[in-house]
This record gives structure tokens, C-alpha cells and sequence, in this order.
């Protein structure tokens, strides 16, 4: 509809106005007059959401535990962004509490929550555990709240670990499951975290130095050693113009990371 020369008054307070109006609108008949009166009530009120914003209502908490250095703040950071990819109405973050082991997220919906956890352990690797316990009852029915347990393990790929007198490179972790390379035999293995509990960090990822190789006899290759810049022999069977090597217990180890 095409309305013209349409004129407008208004009469009352900002809770209950009277408008009149006056004007012509267009068809395909042709100009037709029209006016009148009709009235506009306001009243105030707020969203469910803000309503449960403000009550600071949740459904579920996120833990994120575990971890190493500022590990755990990058976690943090990625938890917090999945709120600003979702759609879905009535998803918001009630409050973020930091503890002496870790964070604690309470969140408005639980599958929501859930979903963040499986993402969190399958973008840093770790371990997921859900629970849930009774808060009352709506229309004869229990309502729950779930708290969902993440544990980010203290390791990175890139460092070396002891497992029962072993030292392994960490080269994948994949939610549970850790590949790892025998840094002795060069023999890549795969384990549960649940099976390496009994563990020691021994070598951080940014430790592990390159080496070039100035001059091979056989399976010894001589290089320049980058802690002390000194000509030293290291064994290896494979040809290569530089090698990644580690102080290990005061050795010099090659850490077989390619």
C-alpha cells in the first residue's frame, strides 16, 4: 500500500497515547481517503532471558582443570568464545569463578555445555566426565543440574615425558588417546591418559634445539652442539642435514621429531 499526505497527531502520556490520523493511500483503483483514531498502550516489562540473566540462572557448570603454565587461560578463551558463535536463544554465561584448581563456568543450558566440553577435549586433548545432581521439581518433574569435568593434561605436543623410567616425545594427543615416540628406540606407541597418571614433564617442546650435522661417519653424526657450540657425536641412523637434540640428565639426546 502506498500512503500519502499522511498527517499524524498524538495526545496523552508515554504509557497511553492517542494518535489520530489523516491521509490518502494508493491502489490500483486509485486514491482513497483515510482517517481515524487508535490508541497505544506501553507497558514495561523484561525478556525471560534478561529475567534470567539478572537471577543469575544456570543449568550446568563447566570445570576446566589440569593443565600447565597459562594453559588453562587459553582454554579459558576458547570456552568463552563458543558463546559468541551460537544462535540459539537463551544460551548465556551466568558467571566465571576462578579457583585455586582451575576455572568453573556456569552456563545457562546443559547440552550447550556439553558440546563446549567435547570441543575443549578434542581441540587440547584431555578427559570428560559428567554429573549430575537434583535441584527441585517443576510440574512433578526433577530438574537436574550437570556439572561438566574437563582435565587438560600438564604436557604439550612437543615435550618429553617419563613413563616407568621411559622418555617419550609427545606427538599427538587426540582427546584420550597420546601417540609418543621412544626417544631410546625411535618406536612411535600409543597410550590412554588414564595410562600414563604416573608421569613426569622432564622437557618442555621449546627446550628441544637443532643441530647441524657437519660430517657424518656412518651411523655418528658430528655436530655443533647449540648449548655449548662444540663439535660432539651423536648416533643416527638417518641422513639428515640437521638433528634436534636435548639435554637429558646433563646428555646430549637426539629427540627424534621428524
Amino acid at each position: 500500500m502506498d500512503i500519502r499526505d499522511l498527517e499524524l497527531s498524538f495526545s496523552g502520556d508515554e504509557y497511553n497515547r492517542k494518535v489520530s490520523y489523516d491521509g490518502y493511500f494508493i491502489t490500483e483503483q486509485g486514491a482513497n481517503h483515510m482517517s481515524g483514531v487508535l490508541f497505544l498502550s506501553t507497558s514495561l516489562a523484561s525478556c525471560p532471558q534478561c529475567t534470567l540473566r539478572r537471577g543469575n540462572y544456570f543449568e550446568a557448570i563447566l570445570q576446566l582443570r589440569g593443565g600447565r603454565d597459562h594453559n588453562l587461560d587459553d582454554v579459558l578463551e576458547y570456552a568463552i568464545s563458543q558463546f559468541k558463535t551460537t544462535t540459539k536463544p537463551g544460551i548465556f554465561l551466568t558467571k566465571t569463578v576462578k579457583r585455586k584448581e582451575g576455572f568453573d563456568l556456569f552456563i545457562s543450558e546443559k547440552q550447550f555445555t556439553r558440546n563446549v566440553g567435547k570441543k575443549i577435549i578434542y581441540k587440547f586433548g584431555g578427559t570428560l566426565i559428567e554429573t549430575s545432581h537434583l535441584v527441585g521439581k517443576k510440574e512433578g518433574k526433577d530438574l537436574y543440574r550437570i556439572t561438566v569435568s574437563t582435565r587438560i593434561p600438564d604436557f604439550h605436543i612437543g615435550d618429553v615425558i617419563r613413563v616407568r623410567g621411559d622418555d617419550y616425545l609427545i606427538q599427538r594427543i587426540r582427546e584420550n588417546e597420546v601417540t609418543l615416540i621412544d626417544v631410546k628406540k625411535e618406536i612411535t606407541a600409543k597410550m590412554k591418559l588414564n595410562d600414563i597418571k604416573e608421569h613426569s614433564v622432564i622437557l618442555k617442546g621449546e627446550d628441544i634445539l637443532e643441530a647441524q650435522v657437519l660430517y657424518r661417519e656412518g651411523n655418528t653424526a658430528y655436530i655443533l652442539d647449540p648449548y655449548d657450540f662444540r663439535e660432539r657425536a651423536i648416533h643416527d641412523t638417518k641422513r639428515r642435514d640437521s638433528v634436534y637434540v636435548a639435554k637429558i640428565d646433563d646428555d646430549l639426546v637426539l629427540i627424534p621429531k621428524d
